[in-house]
């Protein structure tokens, strides 16, 4: 097979798993990753998380054949984040994905206009399949420094793949290809700090290597740039727990001013993913808002298919 060489020296594409400080945006290290690695799953531990993560781009042009051409085979997916391991501290009743920006970027309102339509849109297909999500457009800054990022943010049961593999059975390989588990099965999932979770999503919305939004109807289209800097942050994190809660309330502390704040997250595992190169126009055509309005009310499960 070919050999697709490492993203990050064929584009200016680069990543990195972030170590964490106690306070909000601090990093005490962290490691490069490749993004679609030779040598398959890289080997990842944080403090609160232990096991292996691939992040893949499908190449443009792609080739007939190359080293994980199996995964995309068939497929409209154009990015995929796969993650398998197990948690080391307690993770609680739920878990989320984000994909946040960790700098703040000034929109103008056509700016803003089109990052909560490209959004919007997002949500309608993520509920046409069962899941939810949560998302924020502005930075918002509060005199306590706390930071609301612009994010998305799932639940891991609204991601394509979430299996729970119970301790000393054997995980499915992050390497075969999969299909989207349905959502009750996903439901099902109870976390704990014993088994084995295989993580997974992809979308066919984003390409990395060109550091744009592609496949969005009417215009919409266009580097990620004016939206998102140069830099996102993919987290895997919980939010605090019960007991949690009514110890910050028995020291006195004023309730979070968002449940999705920086200071209320236990980030189990943070990917920075950034872009070094010049990025192209803005919108790849005139976009007409009215239009692509009445185009988010399209059925979204049949622009889904065979994603």
């Amino acid at each position: 097979k070919t050999l697709v060489p490492s993203a990050n020296m064929a584009s200016g594409l680069q990543a990195r798993l972030v170590y964490e400080g106690q306070e909000i945006g601090e990093e005490t290290g962290g490691m490069d990753l490749e993004v679609n690695p030779l040598t398959g799953p890289i080997p990842v531990e944080t403090e609160d998380f232990v096991g292996r993560l691939l992040l893949l781009q499908r190449p443009d042009p792609e080739p007939e054949e190359w080293t994980y051409k199996e995964l995309f085979r068939g497929k409209l997916r154009n990015v995929q984040f796969r993650l398998q391991g197990r948690f080391k501290t307690e993770p609680g009743k739920e878990m989320f994905m984000s994909i946040q920006a960790p700098r703040e970027v000034l929109l103008d309102s056509i700016r803003k206009k089109a990052a909560s339509l490209s959004l919007n849109f997002i949500n309608k297909m993520v509920q046409r399949t069962g899941g939810e999500l949560n998302y924020n457009v502005d930075w918002k800054k509060f005199p306590d420094s706390d930071i609301l990022q612009p994010h998305l943010t799932m639940p891991l049961c609204s991601l394509d793949v979430l299996i729970q593999t119970p301790h000393g059975e054997e995980p499915p390989s992050l390497t075969t290809p999969m299909e989207r588990v349905p959502q009750a099965v996903k439901k099902a999932v109870s976390f704990n700090s014993t088994d084995t979770y295989t993580i997974m999503w992809w979308s066919k919305y984003v390409d990395l290597f060109r550091w744009r939004r592609i496949n969005f109807p009417l215009g919409l289209n266009g580097t990620l740039e004016p939206y998102l800097g140069r830099e996102v942050h993919v987290c895997i994190f919980r939010l605090p727990l019960e007991d949690e809660l009514k110890a910050m309330e028995a020291d006195g502390l004023p309730p979070p001013n968002d449940p999705l704040y920086e200071s209320q997250k236990l980030t189990y595992l943070r990917l920075k993913v950034s872009h070094s190169a010049l990025t192209e126009e803005e919108f790849e055509e005139c976009v007409d808002w009215d239009e692509v309005e009445e185009d988010l009310d399209w059925d979204a499960s049949a622009r889904e298919k065979g994603a």
